[in-house]
């Protein structure tokens, strides 16, 4: 079976995230999908992902900090290479 491990960083993209998960798991029939989200929409609650979706597994984010939007996220993407357990 393939392990395919996917890191996302979402700000409100809960939509968006849905539809990847979808397509992904059509065109990869059979595969285990390990998602890991960094969630930035730290301290907004209309933002963030359902804690309840079972398909991501869903970090806490790096809130920003005056270092600029890329920075952040570079920063997210960083720390969920930490959780990856696929090569």
């Amino acid at each position: 079976m393939l392990d395919i491990t996917i890191c996302s960083v979402s700000y409100g993209c809960y939509m968006y995230l849905d539809l990847n998960w979808e397509l992904t798991k059509s065109l990869n029939p059979g595969a285990n999908i390990n998602w890991l989200i960094a969630d930035n929409a730290v301290g907004s609650k209309e933002e963030l992902m359902p804690a309840n979706d079972e398909r991501f597994n869903v970090y806490e984010g790096v809130p920003k900090r005056g270092m600029g939007a890329n920075w952040q996220h570079a920063q997210a993407l960083m720390m969920l290479l930490g959780h990856t357990k696929s090569r």
